[in-house]
Parts: structure tokens; sequence; C-alpha cells
């Protein structure tokens, strides 16, 4: 990309994190993330995960849950989460890493199988699926996040101002309902606590991606 991710922006706000689902389609001989890992051993060549794109956060997830599991699982990568979902439901991928909000609705119809989530605690939308952390693989805690930010040489007190009133914003109630539909859970933070958030996430995913081998070219 044409332009530096640390040094071009000035973070503003964060708007909300989302948990990570791992699921599979419901033909799958699986009914917990184990027995799905063990399957994926015995079948190498059909353990996949649909993701919405290459170098999203989800597609690095799927990398190191093969690592930490010592499980072959291969990425396909889709446009988008939409027809990610669509081939889950319709059993033309094995499973999917998906935002959990894209897949709520499609386990409670029974229509895919969420074996975990991504969290540090269990989701008050599907309290019943239980957290990577839970099934043995703390490494794998994490939630994404959506953020506002501005160019770099925004002035602090507007920052500051805009930060204001996406928090305000944020924790309306109307607003807060509309969020948390979607899957995502509003942060209170300030303009430095997202920046800390960016740097934390910059340091922990620089070397899965190095590792991976992955640039911003690869198809």
């Amino acid at each position: 990309p044409a332009f530096d991710t640390l040094r071009d922006f000035t973070p503003v706000a964060h708007v909300g994190r989302y948990d990570l689902a791992v699921a599979i389609k419901t033909s799958l001989p699986a009914n917990t993330l184990a027995e799905f890992l063990i399957w994926a051993r015995a079948n190498p060549k059909d353990a996949s995960y649909g993701t919405a794109g290459n170098g999203t956060l989800l597609h690095f997830y799927g990398l190191i849950l093969g690592e930490e599991a010592k499980a072959p699982l291969s990425h396909v990568a889709y446009r988008g989460a939409g027809p990610a979902v669509t081939d889950l439901v319709g059993g033309h991928v094995t499973g999917a890493i998906l935002p959990l909000g894209t897949l709520v609705q499609q386990a409670r119809s029974g229509k895919v199988k969420i074996l975990a989530i991504s969290g540090g605690q269990r989701s008050v939308i599907l309290p019943d699926v239980p957290t990577v952390k839970e099934l043995g693989y703390p490494k794998l805690e994490l939630s994404g996040w959506f953020g506002v930010f501005a160019p770099a040489a925004t002035p602090p007190d507007i920052v500051n101002r805009l930060n204001e009133i996406f928090r305000t914003a944020a924790h309306t109630p109307a607003v807060r309902e509309k969020l948390l539909a979607a899957g995502l859970e509003p942060e209170n933070m300030s303009p430095a606590g997202l920046a800390a958030v960016i740097k934390r996430d910059y340091e922990r995913w620089g070397p899965v991606i190095k590792a991976s081998g992955f640039t911003a070219d690869s198809n």
C-alpha cells in the first residue's frame, strides 16, 4: 500500500471489538473443536477453512490455529464474508473462520456448527459456545476491532473532540443495540488507548505474517 499504517494516520476512536468464530459445515462428523481437529489430521486434503479474504485477521488466525493444534488447515479466500457463509452453509467448504456476528443466525437455525470463539469470555449472543482458551488454546485468545482514523496532521483538539463524539454515540441505547446486534462490543477508549491497541497488534501479527511468506501481492 502507498501509506504507512503507523505514520500516516491518527487514531481517533475505537468503534467496537468482535470475536471470531471457528465453524464447520453440519455434515462433518464432529461436534467439538477437538473432534474437528482430530478429523482434520486424519483428512488433510479436505481440511479447509474459508475466510473473507487473503491477508485478513481471519486468514492468519487460521494459520496459528493450525500450528497450535498441529492440524493441516488449508485456507480458502473468498471475496467477503457473505460468499464464505454461503459456501459453508452449502457444504462446499469444510469450515470457516469469520466474525461471530456473520454466523449467529445460521448457527441458531442449525445450518452451521460453531465450535469455538476467540474472545476472552463467552458471548452473550451464543453463551453455549466455548472460548478457545477454555478448550486449551490460550494463545489463540483475541478480538478483532474497528476504529476511526484521521490524517496524521489532524490537531489534537479536533481528535479529542471527535473521540468524545464517537464514544458518546456508541454508548447511547439505540446505537449500542445496533452494534451488539452486529456482533460488536463498544469500547470506551481514548485515542492513546487505540494507538496502544494498534502497536500491540502490529507487534503480534508482524512476525506471523512474515513467517507465513505472505505479501501484499499474494493471491
